[in-house]
């Protein structure tokens, strides 16, 4: 929807305010859209005293890494069979511990050659 002052007269009535805070708010009341749109013309427009969180928003934050995928008994079987690639498997064993809050599992296998 377009404003419906012109940027010209977004940044004059905007220079001439009392409280350039309150006036990016009447402003975009007025014109039927965000504080953040009428920042953007005054900033587009080279006028001073636009509130810094206007002019500098904030970083986005980095995302997480999503913890892997919890493995199925079917899952682990599969990767199993990878591993040994048709050979047959001498003995095994397991152990596991928790580490982070998390359970780490040992598998120890030996195949024949």
């Amino acid at each position: 929807m377009p404003m419906m002052m012109s940027e010209e007269e977004i940044c004059r009535e905007f220079r001439l305010a009392a409280s350039k805070t309150k006036q990016l708010q009447i402003l975009a009341d007025e014109n039927v859209c965000t504080k953040k749109e009428i920042a953007e013309i005054l900033i587009r427009n080279g006028e001073e005293g636009v509130p810094k969180w206007y002019t500098n928003p904030p970083k986005e934050k980095p995302k997480k890494e999503a913890p892997a995928p919890a493995l199925t008994r079917c899952s682990v079987a599969e990767e199993l069979a990878k591993l040994v690639e048709g050979r047959a498997v001498r003995s095994y064993s397991v152990s596991g511990k928790l580490v982070d809050g998390r359970m780490v599992w040992l598998i120890e296998l030996e195949t024949e050659m």
